[in-house]
């Protein structure tokens, strides 16, 4: 063994520094390393507590979503009907002003044939007297012409 470790060079000496290494990376393990891993394991444990935390949120969101295309879909729906229920009334409500304008008009009509029905008894009456004092008039004429 000895011809063997003058062949590479080495001496005893590298037998007392490989075994403080190793005692060194036994105390740094515990001392340096090891709360470096702690920090490691608290963080992945960090790391699948959020993917459960997102998964949950994902599935949360995902049933709002839905409830939200629901309520939306039902007021449309509610939205459309009142539009009708509006639409419906309106038409009523212009049927009415319609017959009652249609009423209105037919009295006014009523009323203005009413009064050329009267005016053209007037006339009748004043051109019937006109017309008999007029014939009289051209006959009293023509009778003293031909006598």
């Amino acid at each position: 063994m000895e011809a063997l470790l003058v062949q590479l060079g080495l001496d005893r000496t590298f037998f007392i520094e490989i075994g403080i290494i190793f005692f060194l990376f036994l105390f740094l393990s515990r001392v340096y390393f090891q709360p470096f891993l702690k920090l490691f394991q608290i963080r992945h444990a960090r790391m699948i507590e959020d993917r459960q935390t997102t998964e949950l949120l994902k599935v949360q969101t995902k049933e709002k979503w839905e409830q939200y295309h629901e309520i939306l879909t039902e007021e449309k729906r509610n939205a459309k009907k009142n539009c009708e229920v509006a639409f419906l009334e309106a038409r009523k409500e212009e049927a009415r002003v319609v017959e009652l304008a249609q009423e209105e008009a037919k009295k006014i009509i009523q009323e203005a044939h009413d009064a050329l029905e009267g005016q053209r008894k007037q006339l009748k009456k004043v051109l019937g007297k006109d017309v008999s004092v007029l014939a009289q008039h051209v006959l009293d004429g023509w009778i003293s012409r031909n006598t």
